[in-house]
């Protein structure tokens, strides 16, 4: 009897001490990692939220820039960090769930991570010179009809988001464009003002410096754009596609439910805080308040999506 009271109270002080341990998390900085270079529109993105949010957990958000195949180095550092609440990782939807089918070192998918919320959103679009002789999205898509395979359009990276959302685009409005791969946004835009190609499809970032010199002939989203109010949407021309890069807070999977509690209340303070609003605004981050259940429920419906689409068409022919 004596034995087992001693047992038992040595099994009570651990759990005391365990509880004790994550209600004092976090103890030391936190690492976000951005499977991006530093200076881009995520690596923008991920250091604006680590600055608001780390008043809310009392501990530094440290920006880790961990770039190269494509997202895969980065969201794999992530994947097999240890799940005590130390690396948390900005991923990019749709590179979590699309790389499985491209790069044969990503063994990572939807159900690979724990999920926080969002950091931010850039919504695709369609866009033309000012001077095209394609005035709206109705002229494009009959042109593309017209024309299989001749209208130029700019896409940055193979595997990435505009791509991948162009190939499913080309399915459901039964058009053929000829996709050209650009590096980034500097040379998709300077390819498309210079003359180079007919069109691009890109984040809204690619674009935000010339808005003057371009047109915007549609947005891949549910609803329109506050910045872009008068241009449609997809949706509207009866494509149900509303795409974009999504920079999703996720963490290793099996981190402790107190410790992801704590995480999401503070990331829902940091988006409802209006001195962050206004820094997001300033750095051209679109706030999406999709809870976790709604993003892994989305994450495992693009799974499926691109699952079907590198069937049908693979994105990267050598594969």
């Amino acid at each position: 009897m004596t034995r087992f009271i001693k047992i038992a109270s040595v099994f009570v002080l651990a759990v005391s001490l365990a509880s004790t341990a994550i209600a004092e998390y976090p103890e030391r900085e936190i690492q976000l990692i951005v499977p991006t270079s530093a200076g881009g529109g995520s690596d923008k993105t991920a250091r604006v939220y680590a600055k608001f949010v780390t008043e809310y957990l009392g501990q530094p958000v440290v920006v880790v820039n961990r770039p190269g195949g494509g997202g895969a180095i980065g969201i794999t550092a992530v994947l097999n960090a240890k799940p005590d609440g130390y690396t948390m990782g900005q991923l990019m939807l749709p590179e979590i769930v699309s790389r499985q089918f491209d790069n044969p070192t990503a063994q990572f998918g939807a159900d690979s991570f724990d999920y926080i919320g969002k950091s931010g959103i850039d919504n695709h679009i369609f866009a033309v010179r000012n001077d095209s002789k394609l005035q709206t999205y109705q002229d494009m898509v009959a042109f593309a009809k017209a024309n299989p395979g001749n209208l130029s359009c700019g896409v940055t990276g193979v595997g990435g988001g505009p791509q991948l959302a162009s190939l499913r685009w080309q399915k459901l409005a039964g058009v053929e464009l000829n996709l050209v791969s650009f590096k980034g946004g500097g040379q998709i835009r300077g390819a498309l003002l210079g003359g180079h190609i007919d069109m691009l499809c890109a984040n809204t970032g690619a674009v935000s410096k010339v808005l003057k010199e371009v047109r915007i002939l549609a947005l891949s989203a549910d609803e329109t754009h506050p910045k872009f109010p008068n241009v449609p949407t997809l949706k509207s021309f009866g494509i149900d596609l509303a795409v974009g890069t999504e920079r999703i807070l996720a963490m290793p999977k099996g981190t402790p439910a107190k410790i992801l509690e704590k995480l999401r209340v503070a990331h829902q303070k940091t988006l409802a805080n209006p001195e962050y609003q206004k820094a997001a605004k300033k750095a051209k981050v679109t706030i999406d308040m999709a809870s976790p259940e709604k993003i892994s429920q989305k994450l495992k419906s693009e799974e499926n999506d691109y699952r079907a689409l590198w069937a049908a068409s693979p994105w990267i022919q050598d594969r």
